[in-house]
């Protein structure tokens, strides 16, 4: 993402990253535990969007995987701890790469 016509792209697209999924990963807990398959699946699909700007592919396959579930009407529910633990480890790697703070 980053060019020499601009050089911060990157550090902004994972800024915007950090601050978006907050609210759209407490939805998504909270339907996991209301075990509504429809927002579910409503709230995957939209970290899975953000997910491929970054380049986060594993939590974007768990977000894929989750949203397919839902719409499904099964759903496996260790994907939510899957879930937030890719997405721990994706924060703590953008924080690092970009060297920006909490």
């Amino acid at each position: 993402l980053n060019s020499p016509e601009e050089p911060g792209l990157a550090a902004e697209v994972a800024r915007l990253f950090l601050q978006t999924p907050r609210d759209t990963l407490a939805k998504l807990r909270a339907a996991f535990l209301r075990r509504d398959l429809k927002a579910i699946a409503e709230e995957a699909h939209r970290v899975k969007g953000s997910t491929g700007n970054v380049g986060a592919m594993r939590l974007h396959k768990i977000c894929d995987t989750i949203e397919r579930e839902g719409r499904e009407g099964r759903l496996d529910p260790t994907l939510l701890d899957r879930l937030l633990a890719e997405e721990a480890r994706v924060e703590a790697a953008l924080r690092r790469e970009f060297s920006l703070g909490r």
